[in-house]
């Protein structure tokens, strides 16, 4: 492991998240993370009614980035870089947020809430098209209020289109929106798999610190870049915010 970059309130760590965690034990007020998982393998159908349904590159193994992680491995090291009281945000596909959930609580995670972010577009499937992606939102401590308890369970925001710094990239805004609701100024968002450093540079902008770790040398090299770039602009954002929506399961508790 290499020393880590450090771009003003950002701390950016270029290795194995299992190797770099163990030391940073309760410093995280929040963790937003797009964590890996596999997908579904298996059939490799180019076309659904004209419509394109996987890349000419894809394996079909079950994994857009190569990684052979369990949840298990990794969630009890996030829980103990959580501090005494902090929220966490973790992604999922609908086949994976259940064993997700399952793993946060299991190391002693609390459920908040199953979080839904509307894609604005949709995956074309078999079984009906996919426009949505789920977050099991969970927390360590005391059980905090959201910043604006007025927000709904479900995000619309759209997905980024065309040439994407890394395959699975997410909106800024989307990320943003979990940071603000979950931590003040000044405190620490931890993303343990930080990709092209999207949570980092939403981070950034809403004025908070951040520790981010990336495995990907490429990845890295993309992060330090956009997240330099969002100290350079001073927090100014560069997404449009989520929009809220009515709840998607009517009674659930927050």
């Amino acid at each position: 492991m290499s020393e880590p970059v450090i771009i003003g309130d950002a701390t950016l760590y270029h290795g194995d998240a299992l190797d770099i965690l163990p030391g940073l034990r309760g410093v995280a007020s929040c963790v937003v993370s797009d964590v890996p998982y596999l997908l579904t393998s298996g059939g490799c159908s180019r076309a659904l009614k004209g419509c394109l349904s996987v890349d000419e590159g894809y394996s079909n193994d079950g994994r857009i980035i190569p990684c052979d992680l369990a949840f298990d491995d990794f969630m009890p090291l996030v829980f103990a870089a959580c501090g005494e009281d902090a929220d966490a945000y973790f992604m999922a596909d609908a086949r994976n947020i259940g064993n997700l959930m399952a793993a946060a609580l299991r190391v002693g995670f609390e459920h908040h809430n199953v979080l839904v972010w509307d894609k604005c577009s949709v995956t074309p499937n078999r079984w009906y098209m996919k426009g949505c992606e789920f977050v099991a939102y969970v927390f360590k401590g005391r059980a905090r209020a959201i910043n604006d308890p007025s927000a709904a369970q479900i995000l619309r925001c759209p997905n980024p289109v065309g040439v994407k710094v890394h395959p699975t990239q997410k909106p800024v805004a989307l990320m943003a929106e979990y940071i603000r609701q979950s931590t003040q100024p000044g405190d620490v968002v931890l993303d343990p798999f930080m990709g092209s450093g999207t949570t980092g540079v939403a981070a950034i902008q809403a004025g908070r610190k951040f520790i981010g770790i990336e495995l990907g040398a490429g990845f890295f090299r993309d992060a330090v870049a956009r997240i330099s770039g969002a100290r350079r602009q001073g927090g100014l954002g560069i997404d449009a915010p989520p929009k809220k929506q009515a709840g998607l399961f009517e009674g659930d508790a927050a």
